[in-house]
């Protein structure tokens, strides 16, 4: 399961129709930020906007500038060293609620500071598996339901 992409984007019911396939030679130039291949196929595949009923993706050129893949992984970073995190590390990549979805770059497994009070939580897991784990309920502080449909972000 964790190497089951074509899942993945089958339970978090994405958009029928073609994926965009950013220029990500482009976006990582200007960004200076390499996401995990992973990523690459969600943002892809998805677009900008929410998932299984609460998972913000923040992507390359959204909509809500404040959701723009280099100035959320930016605004958090700068978070994290402004508040004396132990981590200032993590690279964010989602928001569910008030939950902040890192990739620790060492590894690119997923790690979640909890309402953003840098309360970590290291899934061990990489972006696939752990969305299948969330979607399959594992942590109580995620709540993400596939039953619901992909909802596009707003120009």
């Amino acid at each position: 399961m964790a190497d089951d992409l074509p899942g993945l984007l089958r339970r978090l019911r994405g958009p029928d129709e073609e994926p965009a396939e950013l220029d990500w030679l482009r976006v990582e130039g200007e960004s200076g930020l390499t996401p995990p291949e992973a990523y690459k196929t969600l943002a892809d595949h998805l677009g900008p906007g929410v998932v299984a009923g609460e998972l913000a993706l923040a992507h390359p050129g959204h909509p809500d500038p404040r959701l723009d893949l280099q100035t959320f992984a930016r605004f958090w970073r700068d978070v994290l060293r402004s508040d004396g995190a132990e981590r200032t590390d993590l690279v964010a990549w989602a928001e569910v609620e008030d939950h902040v979805l890192c990739w620790d770059p060492q590894d690119w497994t997923v790690v979640v500071d909890l309402d953003g009070e840098h309360e970590l939580l290291e899934t061990g897991a990489d972006t696939v598996a752990f969305l299948h784990r969330a979607l399959d309920g594992e942590w109580d502080e995620l709540r993400l339901d596939e039953a619901i449909p992909f909802r596009p972000a707003e120009d």
